[in-house]
């Protein structure tokens, strides 16, 4: 080949390329989404997730109610309003868990929802409502009324929608001497308004009441005061806090206004402010969140009640010094707690 054709030829060959790129689009791959369970969550003892699946959005509450929906889920039943929803329904209070599982993409909500109602049925569940396809629109947004999804990052998302053809509902009831257990549960393919998630992921929303016996968070100030002459300290058990978190929730004021009143009609009392946790988790973060639990607590008191810094230490030790086993709910639930221990 002559020169000047083997210079046309390199001429035509790095336009053609140089083209080929300009006019070619870029592959975009799809951001990896986090596939990673939200803090602090875990699962129910009861009954474990889907195999592949993560906590997307979790809470847990010591004593809520929630209404199972046990008729026709369907629009001329339930109408469009969450007034409607609820009288058509089981309503039970007690132990409150929420899950909401992301599945892998691969499953098909028939077969999350057939694992599950197997999964039930071996620990003695009886199936008290079931509804499978054609779940509609109210029935989801009335299940899913004041839940704020978030991802692992702690992205708040503008909304969630689900496939009602793939809906698949039910409740499910297990007999206890020490209380009832009810499961209201969820699944369906969902897309997320607002977040990096594909439309058409299955996902799960469980829902586990277990019944128990409310007991009072507030405290009386002659009893507190007895305990701590008697046995040097007093348990209190009506300070409330976020999952995996040391700030404390407005529920609380009432019991902290009456260890408030303890302070100043003892003005001679000092206290170490002990947090204690169960031992669900890692043992160190546990001690540290007991103790930055108690921190606040301190902090509260000094900041809003004019108690003399003084007066008060915190201190924390996680699940070291438990009242109660750690095997049962109650027993987890006796040991999460605050004492105050006179110095």
């Amino acid at each position: 080949m002559c020169k000047s054709k083997r210079k046309l030829f390199s001429t035509v060959l790095i336009t053609t390329v140089l083209i080929f790129m300009f006019l070619t689009p870029v592959l975009a791959f799809p951001e990896d989404t986090p596939n990673k369970d939200v803090t602090g969550s875990i699962d129910h003892p009861l009954i474990s997730r889907f195999p592949g699946s993560y906590i997307r959005f979790y809470e847990s509450k010591d004593y809520d109610e929630f209404t199972l929906p046990l008729n026709k889920l369907n629009k001329a039943e339930f109408g469009d309003q969450y007034k409607e929803f609820t009288e058509k329904g089981l309503r039970v209070e007690g132990k409150m868990t929420q899950h909401f599982y992301i599945v892998p993409k691969k499953h098909s909500t028939l077969k999350i929802f057939r694992n599950y109602e197997q999964a039930l049925k071996g620990k003695d569940f009886e199936i008290i409502a079931r509804k499978s396809g054609g779940v509609d629109e109210d029935f989801k947004t009335s299940l899913y009324n004041g839940i704020d999804f978030k991802d692992a990052s702690e992205t708040h998302f503008e909304g969630v929608w689900a496939d009602k053809e793939s809906g698949r509902y039910l409740a499910a009831k297990l007999s206890r001497a020490e209380g009832d257990v009810y499961i209201s549960l969820f699944t369906a393919k969902h897309g997320f308004y607002g977040g990096k998630w594909p439309d058409g992921q299955p996902a799960v929303f469980q829902v586990i009441i277990e019944e128990t016996n409310l007991e009072t968070d507030l405290i009386n100030v002659e009893s507190v005061m007895q305990d701590i002459n008697s046995k040097g300290k007093a348990a209190i058990y009506g300070i409330q806090f976020d999952v995996d978190s040391a700030e404390i929730k407005e529920e609380s004021e009432p019991t902290i206004n009456k260890i408030a009143e303890l302070l100043k009609e003892n003005p001679d009392l000092n206290l170490n402010v002990v947090g204690h946790t169960d031992s669900t988790g890692n043992l160190d973060y546990n001690i540290d969140l007991s103790e930055r639990r108690a921190e606040s607590l301190v902090e509260f008191l000094v900041n809003n009640y004019n108690i003399d810094q003084n007066r008060l230490n915190s201190f924390g030790v996680g699940p070291l010094a438990p009242k109660a086993t750690n095997e049962t709910e109650n027993g987890r639930a006796k040991n999460r707690r605050v004492e105050l221990v006179k110095k």
